[in-house]
């Protein structure tokens, strides 16, 4: 299903701009962490499944933003339990994440942008060249729905990603370990990023 061009990604909020953009509506600034926790421990997909929120601020957050899924286009396993994951996005681009089993924990190779400008000619994805960059929404959804199919998503857990990169490119994947974080937050740490919209008061 097309994305609604009218409502923004909320994966692409920070939780200090859904705050912001709460208490512009005269809503509390803890019910950012509710709706993330739903949206990234409980992995719900419609604000109407988030209980403990009141439906008019439910009302609200549907009316302003989607919570969105990639496409799963092909997924494959090797013989040591990695698995690779071919996703679409909204615009058509295709991208990888890989999953690493560890010993206790996974580690989660993610993409951070469509395509490679590295150039290098061993690699079948740069000889197509650098496409974009990923939106922050687009990178936290690769850990967000790679967690969703797990049985155990805690050996996935919340924790800091860590770009890779050389000193002259920016990082075209980014690592996901696991730390002894566990919190509503969003599972990496990105620049800080507002919800868009009017500053009009509403109080749900």
């Amino acid at each position: 299903m097309e994305p609604d061009d009218d409502l923004q990604d909320i994966l692409s909020v920070s939780p200090a701009g859904l705050s912001a953009w709460l208490e512009e509506r005269d809503i509390a600034a803890y019910r950012s962490g509710q709706v993330l926790k739903w949206v990234y421990r409980h992995q719900k997909d419609r604000f109407e499944e988030m209980t403990n929120i009141a439906k008019p601020i439910r009302e609200l957050l549907a009316g302003h933003f989607r919570i969105p899924r990639l496409t799963v286009r092909d997924t494959r396993s090797s013989a040591d339990g990695t698995r690779k994951f071919l996703f679409e996005l909204d615009d058509g681009e295709r991208i990888e994440t890989v999953l690493i089993p560890e010993r206790d924990h996974f580690t989660l190779c993610v993409s951070s942008q469509v395509g490679c400008a590295q150039n290098c000619g061993f690699c079948l994805t740069a000889r197509g060249g650098l496409h974009r960059n990923l939106t922050q929404g687009e990178i936290l959804a690769q850990v967000r729905d790679v967690r969703h199919g797990l049985p155990d998503p805690d050996r996935l857990p919340h924790g800091r990603c860590r770009g890779i990169s050389t000193t002259t490119r920016p990082a075209s994947r980014v690592v996901c370990t696991p730390s002894p974080m566990r919190s509503a937050t969003p599972p990496c740490e990105w620049p800080t990023k507002s919800a868009r919209g009017s500053s009009s008061r509403r109080r749900g």
